[in-house]
């Protein structure tokens, strides 16, 4: 039994990579958009370009915000799912002994 325990550490690292992943997702993105938006207050780029090139950060930022969401509450769900490997995993080893004579 501890070889199919062992299939679950695999998830862990995969549900804690697809955090990890969405976190920096989220970081960059919300990084990218600070300095974006500081340069026209300080009148380094006045011009209807930058409210073009303004408008296509946000929605960039916007869509790394949703990714970055998803594959952090995708790593919540693989988390779950080896935590109730986990557990049926311990259930059917106690099931299991109590059946040996």
């Amino acid at each position: 039994m501890a070889e199919v325990f062992q299939q679950f550490g695999g998830m862990m690292d995969a549900a804690t990579g697809y955090k990890n992943i969405g976190q920096n997702y989220l970081t960059d993105a919300t990084d990218h958009q600070s300095i974006a938006a500081a340069l026209q207050p300080e009148n380094a780029w006045v011009s209807s370009d930058f409210d073009e090139y303004f408008a296509n950060v946000s929605k960039m930022v916007n869509e790394a915000h949703a990714h970055g969401t998803d594959l952090m509450n995708r790593g919540t769900v693989v988390d779950q799912c080896a935590a109730d490997g986990q557990s049926t995993l311990a259930t059917t080893c106690a099931i299991a002994s109590s059946l040996r004579v």
